[in-house]
């Protein structure tokens, strides 16, 4: 089947009968407001409808919005789900990443692998989270280096050299801590 022609760029095209979408959010941010904000991207212009239907699932930190029709033929219903996925695709717009089952990290792993780039984490409330996700997708010893979890201030200033000057002013909650942290796990 097809999906709608503004994909973006390296993001997969192909859309089986009953169709995916799936978008991100912050694994920090409770289901309801991943819900909501999914929700008020779609826009309360689409009609309730048993048929085709488009219910949401939340599940770390992804929205999961999967659209199906029941019909005569698998024509048929891609032909009914079509109009709609093109139009829930340019609601949600950049925070679509696919429009198949893809996880978020099978996603972030092809993408990597295909720009040639690795990825390194230092994560401190994340607890870990992010790397033992990247790690779940299939390969991803080709393109993740792994994760530094860094949770006290101290951890935060041995392990990936946050500055006391940054922990003793800004403090270890805010931009310039994640900056540190970032290039911390760039070294």
């Amino acid at each position: 089947a097809s999906t709608p022609a503004s994909a973006p760029a390296g993001m997969k095209r192909r859309a089986p009968p009953g169709c995916a979408a799936r978008s991100y959010g912050s694994g920090a941010t409770p289901p309801s407001r991943h819900t909501s904000s999914t929700q008020n991207r779609q826009g309360s212009a689409l009609p309730p409808s048993w048929n085709p239907t488009w219910p949401c699932a939340v599940s770390a930190g992804e929205v999961k919005v999967r659209l199906t029709a029941k019909a005569g033929s698998v024509d048929e219903a891609e032909g009914m789900i079509a109009p709609l996925a093109t139009e829930v695709h340019r609601r949600l717009g950049d925070v679509v990443f696919s429009l198949d089952d893809e996880t978020l990290e099978q996603a972030v792993s092809r993408l990597l692998l295909a720009w040639r780039r690795r990825l390194a984490c230092a994560e401190s409330l994340t607890g870990g989270s992010v790397g033992a996700r990247m790690t779940a997708a299939e390969g991803a010893s080709k393109v993740f280096v792994g994760s530094a979890v860094v949770y006290t201030a101290e951890a935060k200033h041995r392990v990936v050299g946050v500055s006391t000057e940054t922990i003793d002013g800004p403090g270890v909650v805010g931009r310039e801590c994640a900056l540190e942290m970032a290039a911390g796990a760039r070294r």
